[in-house]
């Protein structure tokens, strides 16, 4: 995910200031009635320092969020 994000920036022509990725289970509960060893349910947080034009910081979150999901 890390990699897809600085490659979007670069379409972009976004400096990426500072990037950190942490994923945790959302859902542990679930995973206490499932049937299945673990159901992988997780979600990525993202903290994520740019530069760049203030107009294309908004196209990069809209790609990241189609490629990122």
């Amino acid at each position: 995910a890390a990699v897809r994000i600085k490659e979007l920036a670069k379409k972009y022509d976004i400096d990426v200031l500072s990037l950190n990725l942490r994923s945790n289970d959302t859902f542990p509960d679930l995973n206490s009635f499932t049937k299945v060893k673990k159901v992988p349910i997780e979600r990525l947080h993202i903290d994520l320092r740019l530069s760049g034009k203030f107009l294309d910081i908004g196209p990069f979150f809209d790609d990241v969020e189609k490629e990122i999901v």
